[in-house]
């Protein structure tokens, strides 16, 4: 499927090009020559247009809810938000960028499984996490944006804390991964 009405691409922001370039100098680490790559939840297509644009990845592939593409995506195809009509270990990394929040806090574990299911090396998840007050409110207001936008009544959403990342994290059986909290300009390509 081609991306909705772009003929040329471009950010629709300076921010969102920030944004963009943070996400990939953090990817950076576990994306290897030749990695094939799916983005789950990939939105607007940014981050999967610069990867295709900069890396020499076999497959790059991006999947979502609803299509609200504004950057060419290599492949992408739309999903119900629960399982991915993919094969068991196909991508070498699968990433969840700043989408959970999105999920119903019961369905964030499910979704998470899922992923894991589809990759063999790297399971890649860029959260927001607010760390006090004016972050929240920000945070909370984003997330009823986006779900009136896409028509979701937005009952049990949520963003989590670190701590509460790393708990959900630890029941699930995440052994020896990383998590770390991130300045807001502490991250470049």
């Amino acid at each position: 499927m081609t991306a909705p009405n772009i003929i040329k691409p471009k950010f629709s922001s300076r921010n969102m090009r920030k944004v963009t370039n943070q996400t990939l100098s953090l990817l950076a680490e576990c994306l290897r020559d030749g990695d094939g790559i799916i983005d789950i939840g990939c939105g607007n297509g940014y981050a999967l247009w610069q990867i295709e644009e900069r890396c020499n990845c076999s497959e790059v592939v991006g999947t979502d809810i609803v299509d609200i593409r504004r950057a060419p995506v290599p492949e992408f195809f739309l999903y119900d938000g629960r399982h991915i009509p993919v094969e068991d270990n196909r991508f070498d990394i699968a990433m969840l960028n700043f989408v959970l929040h999105h999920l119903p806090n019961d369905e964030k574990g499910a979704l998470i499984e899922e992923a894991r299911r589809v990759s063999k090396r790297c399971l890649f998840i860029l959260e927001d996490t607010p760390m006090n007050s004016m972050d929240r409110f920000f945070s909370r207001r984003h997330g009823e944006a986006y779900r009136d936008y896409i028509g979701n009544d937005g009952v049990g959403f949520g963003f989590y804390t670190k701590e509460e990342w790393e708990q959900l994290f630890e029941e699930m059986g995440f052994k020896g991964e990383t998590s770390r909290r991130l300045g807001r300009f502490s991250r470049q390509w």
